[in-house]
């Protein structure tokens, strides 16, 4: 072994009784501490997966057909999120969008 790692080997045995004498803050064990804080797990809600029954596919396609086939779909694909969306309009002639300071 070379004498670095003979000085590293040295420092690590020097530093293990310091923090094997530690123990965890005794305020810890009886939840007193930061006790606003509370944990929630992400999978408190969560449901697992159930079975759905499906309908036969000649009625599924029939269906389609009543709503007016793929069309429809595409169309409400197409459409804003919500039916009370305003449309959308050009830029606003009195706020101009790039207005670097330059003087028209």
């Amino acid at each position: 072994m070379t004498a670095f790692t003979h000085t590293l080997v040295f420092l690590f045995m020097l530093a293990l009784p310091v923090h094997a004498g530690q123990e965890a803050e005794p305020d810890a064990a009886d939840g007193s501490r930061n006790s606003s804080l509370r944990f929630e797990s992400v999978f408190d809600g969560y449901q697992s997966y159930r079975h759905q029954s499906v309908a036969p596919w000649k009625q599924s396609n029939e269906r389609v057909k009543e709503v007016g086939g793929w069309r429809a779909y595409a169309r409400e694909a197409a459409e804003p999120e919500g039916a009370e969306a305003p449309p959308r309009s050009g830029p606003d002639a009195s706020q101009p969008a790039h207005d670097h300071g330059s003087t028209p």
